[in-house]
């Protein structure tokens, strides 16, 4: 989830997998063991309606009468003793979720065809998952349905950080039986005990920044607390607190500054293309075509990809980006009317000059509110470089 909050030992495995064959009376049955390192995901709906497809997510008769004697308890057995051994001693400070499909063992395993997995126990561990997700459209009558997972597809999420945890089931018959229970498990656990995190993963400036800055001031009083509890040192503590609250309210102020000088920009490149009289064609003969992308301001994802390292980096990108906007409007001021004048004579050329007008004063206010998102971005990387890696890592150039 965060190189710096959970850092990766050397050489570990992101999954590790052991499946145990046990031969019984009825046949074989399989013991399975399963434990993830934290993971970041970064999907879009398209993706995500993929991958419901190819695991076949209720394709069997109901995911809830699979599921209807699923009971969460606290675990005061392990399932047995060989699966228990291998187990870290600091499996997880949640209880786990034990789940039971109804009927006993020996039944389920009776009702079982030649083809299907019998899965006797499984045990997958609990794990972090930090997830971007962009819908792209909305079914509006499964909406209208009470559609949970419709629902989810009315907002964009940005860092959406849950647990899943850790989930002990038996006596389970086929993977997909397996994998409905295990999805149907995490959902119920999310939706009654981690909805806030859902809420505040919502990319929307105000709510964010309220729980990135909500959470470090309840640090103030949590980790000073920890810190006594473990060492006695609470100063320390308190400092660790203070600086952590600090850089989250100076990172958060500086991310929502530069989001909204990227809005203001956004919304002066709209009015520029209402008002521009621009004649693509002959703009394309005056101009190459890099610098046409750099006469109409558009820069797509580079502002999310190619964020500047730092301060300086960051003024020498706004330095670019306002000298670009005012050469822009100088060619559409000057440079047209005279080509108008050249090709057209003095009145059409006075025309131009006259429509041109608004241009000088748009163009370089789009520089200079790009300026700005580029020199607050840079302060704001150089606060916290991690911020920057994770956005490079996201939007990878091609």
């Amino acid at each position: 989830v965060s190189d710096s909050q959970h850092p990766r030992v050397t050489g570990s495995s992101m999954v590790r997998f052991a499946a145990d064959e046990v031969e019984t009376e009825s046949g074989q049955e399989y013991r399975l063991r399963c434990s993830l390192l934290p993971l970041r995901v970064n999907i879009d709906q398209d993706t995500l309606d993929f991958l419901i497809s190819y695991f076949a997510f209720g394709q069997t008769s109901d995911i809830h009468g699979a599921v209807a004697d699923v009971k969460q308890k606290e675990a005061t057995a392990d399932i047995d003793a060989s699966l228990s051994s291998s187990l870290p001693k600091d499996a997880t400070k949640h209880q786990p979720i034990v789940l039971t499909q109804g009927g006993t063992v020996d039944d389920d395993h009776a009702n079982s065809t030649d083809d299907t997995i019998y899965f006797q126990a499984v045990d997958i561990r609990a794990f972090k998952i930090k997830i971007d997700y962009w819908p792209k459209r909305i079914n509006f009558s499964e909406l209208y349905e009470g559609s949970a997972f419709e629902a989810i597809n009315l907002f964009a999420y940005e860092a959406l950080e849950v647990d899943l945890r850790r989930i002990q089931t038996h006596g389970v018959n086929g993977v997909d039986n397996l994998l409905q229970i295990i999805a149907l498990s995490w959902k119920d656990d999310i939706i009654k005990k981690q909805l806030h995190k859902c809420l505040a993963g919502v990319a929307i400036p105000p709510l964010n920044t309220l729980a990135s800055v909500g959470s470090s001031f309840g640090g103030l009083v949590l980790v000073p607390l920890d810190q006594y509890q473990k060492d006695g040192r609470i100063i320390h503590g308190v400092k660790r607190g203070t600086s952590n609250f600090v850089r989250t309210v100076t990172v958060e102020a500086l991310s929502t500054a530069s989001k909204f000088a990227m809005a203001t920009q956004t919304i002066l490149e709209h009015a520029d293309d209402i008002i521009t009289p621009v004649d693509r064609s002959a703009v394309s003969m005056s101009m190459g075509s890099t610098q046409l992308v750099a006469h109409t301001g558009r820069k797509g994802s580079k502002r999310f990809g190619s964020q500047p390292k730092n301060t300086q980096d960051g003024l020498e990108q706004a330095a670019d980006s306002f000298a670009k906007g005012v050469k822009s409007a100088v060619q559409t001021v000057i440079a047209l009317p005279l080509r108008e004048y050249e090709t057209k004579g003095t009145t059409s050329a006075v025309k131009s000059a006259i429509r041109a007008v608004p241009v000088a004063f748009l163009r370089p206010m789009i520089g200079a509110t790009e300026a700005m998102s580029y020199t607050l971005l840079g302060l704001r990387n150089s606060v916290d470089p991690e911020i920057r890696q994770n956005f490079e890592q996201k939007y990878k150039k091609k």
